[in-house]
């Protein structure tokens, strides 16, 4: 048993009888169905393996990038749907936020 925060991106554990990979310093991906679900940072999990290090990983697979990307654009976007920004300030937001995240795949050499 551990703290969630304490896990690796990527780590696969068990929280309230429900299969998790963590994506996200916040987020982990329900195995079942692969919806995102925040998870609290001090909440205590069960590990569903042992881990080499509760450090983050220097190198951090592809298939957990891409989860944590996707839990990025699903918090953003919930953020977004929940303000009162009208149509127009939304679109201008999303394109400002586009460059930025076309940036930070390119960096971490997604697709």
């Amino acid at each position: 048993m551990m703290k969630f925060s304490q896990l690796p991106i990527g780590a696969e554990f068990v929280f309230k009888d429900e299969n998790y990979t963590k994506v996200s310093p916040i987020m982990a991906a329900l195995a079942s169905s692969g919806t995102n679900k925040a998870i609290p940072r001090s909440a205590v999990v069960e590990v569903k393996s042992e881990l080499v290090s509760v450090q983050t990983p220097e190198h951090v697979e592809t298939k957990a990038l891409n989860q944590a990307m996707q839990a990025l654009v699903q918090d953003i976007n919930q953020a977004i749907s929940s303000s009162d920004l009208n149509a127009e300030q939304i679109n201008a937001l999303l394109n400002a936020i586009q460059p930025a995240f076309s940036r930070c795949r390119h960096s971490l050499k997604l697709p």
